[in-house]
């Protein structure tokens, strides 16, 4: 299965959740958090960042960032899903993570999403996703690393949170049942190529006002950045 399929299985079961199920574990720490707002919090002794990426990433990072390969928090054993609960707390710990940290996850969009789950699935309470990519924060001159931190381990206890991750069986009842939403975050040509039956395609660019941002070439340490680009309307159905 591709990567996000794990994810996709995860918005089907949403849907069909009771509110109280979907509440966040610590409702006064936001989803998303500004550049501004992560540069005033750099030496919070309680902010843990992390960066995830699947290899291709900027020479530069957000100073004091920790680095969570994608690979460590996966397994391709009957296609590709989430390491067993002791391996993902391990590698969680290993990047300082605590359960009163509060978490800044950024990195490429899938493997942060991925990250993201990892943390909610296992019940941290208090987690954000940093709301721009190092581009965006370069672009600010706002501090930057060339390499990951390496702190020392943290005190991580999970509380797992199963009913945040669905199977295929949970899908196909989901569907057979019309309770189930199933959103498919890959590409149009992946989309086009082969999906699960009655689901909807919205790419992660679809959500995301993206700011194009290039060093100028008159200027070593001056950045450009163009309009954000308008979300593409969704096909008829």
């Amino acid at each position: 299965m591709r990567r996000t399929f794990l994810l996709l299985l995860v918005a089907a079961v949403l849907g069909a959740l009771p509110v109280a199920a979907q509440t966040r574990p610590d409702a006064a720490v936001p989803l998303l958090v500004s550049t501004a707002w992560l540069e005033e919090h750099l030496q919070d002794p309680k902010v843990v960042i992390l960066w995830t990426d699947q290899g291709n990433h900027d020479e530069a990072l957000i100073a004091n960032a920790r680095r969570v390969p994608h690979e460590s928090l996966m397994t391709m054993q009957g296609g590709h899903g989430l390491a067993p609960t002791e391996t993902l707390v391990d590698v969680l710990r290993k990047a300082g993570v605590s359960n009163d940290s509060h978490v800044v996850v950024y990195g490429e969009p899938l493997s942060a999403a991925w990250l993201f789950f990892v943390l909610d699935y296992l019940g941290h309470p208090r987690v954000s996703m940093l709301d721009a990519s190092i581009t965006k924060w370069r672009s600010e001159n706002r501090p930057i690393a060339r390499t990951p931190l390496v702190p020392p381990p943290g005190a991580f206890t999970p509380s797992p949170r199963p009913q945040l991750r669905a199977t295929a069986d949970d899908v196909q009842k989901g569907t057979a049942a019309r309770s189930a939403v199933i959103l498919d975050a890959r590409s149009p040509r992946e989309y086009e190529a082969g999906h699960i039956p009655g689901a909807k395609l919205l790419t992660f660019q679809d959500v995301f006002a993206i700011r194009e941002c290039r060093r100028s070439r008159a200027a070593t340490n001056w950045w450009r950045c163009s309009a954000p680009r308008v979300p593409r309307p969704a096909p008829p159905r």
